[in-house]
C-alpha cells in the first residue's frame, strides 16, 4: 500500500514556497506520493470549493519535480475534456520526464456544468469524450520519446506509458471508464505478484 498527501494547490494560503516546503516535508517523513488538483476555468460554483488562487497542475509537478527526489507526484483528477489530447498526452510526457518517471496521472471527466459550458465543452458528453481523449493520449504517449532511465529513487525504466488512475465523476461513461481502469490496473498488479 502506498500513503500519499493531497497538497493544496489552490486558496489564499497557497504559494510556491509553501507547496514546496509541503512536498518536501512530505517526502522526508517517507510519504510514497503528493497529488494535486486541476480546475481550468473556475467558474463560481468551483471557486466556492477551491477559492483562487488555482496553480495549474502539470506546471505545479513540473516545478516540484525539481525540488524533490523520490517522492511519487501525481494529479487527483485531470479533467480530460478540458484540454486538447494532444495536449494532455504533451504535458502528461513532460512532467513524467522531468520527475524522472515519478509522475501519476490521474484522470476523470468533472463534475462542473458551468465549468464545462464556459470552455465550450459539452457536458452530457464528458465521459465519451475522455474515454476518447484517454485512449488517444495513451497511443500518443506510447509512440512518444519517453524512454528514459528514471533519476534515483529505483523507480526503473518507463517505456512509453504513464500509470493513469482513472475516475469517474457522477455516473455513465465516465463511471464506467473508471471502474474498466481500475480493474484492469487490479489485474496487471495480480499478474506482476503472480510472476
Amino acid at each position: 500500500m502506498k500513503v500519499g498527501v493531497n497538497l493544496l494547490n489552490w486558496g489564499p494560503g497557497v504559494s510556491p514556497d509553501a507547496m514546496a516546503r509541503w512536498a518536501s516535508l512530505a517526502e522526508a517523513l517517507g510519504y510514497h506520493l503528493v497529488m494535486i488538483s486541476d480546475h481550468l476555468a473556475p467558474t463560481p460554483d468551483v471557486v466556492a470549493k477551491y477559492p483562487a488562487p488555482i496553480y495549474d497542475p502539470f506546471t505545479t509537478l513540473g516545478w516540484l519535480a525539481g525540488t524533490t527526489r523520490t517522492i511519487e507526484l501525481g494529479t487527483t483528477v485531470i479533467i480530460l475534456p478540458y484540454r486538447h489530447p494532444v495536449q494532455t498526452a504533451r504535458v502528461a510526457a513532460t512532467v513524467d520526464r522531468l520527475s524522472g518517471g515519478r509522475f501519476i496521472f490521474g484522470v476523470g471527466v468533472g463534475w462542473s456544468q458551468p465549468e464545462f459550458e464556459s470552455l465550450g465543452v459539452q457536458f452530457a458528453r464528458r465521459g465519451a469524450i475522455a474515454n476518447d481523449y484517454l485512449a488517444l493520449a495513451a497511443r500518443l504517449v506510447g509512440r512518444a520519446a519517453c524512454r528514459h532511465r528514471a533519476l534515483g529513487g529505483g523507480h526503473g525504466e518507463r517505456r512509453g506509458r504513464l500509470p493513469a488512475w482513472g475516475r469517474g465523476g457522477g455516473g455513465g461513461a465516465g463511471e464506467e471508464r473508471g471502474g474498466r481502469e481500475e480493474r484492469r490496473e487490479r489485474e496487471r498488479a495480480h499478474h506482476r505478484v503472480s510472476r
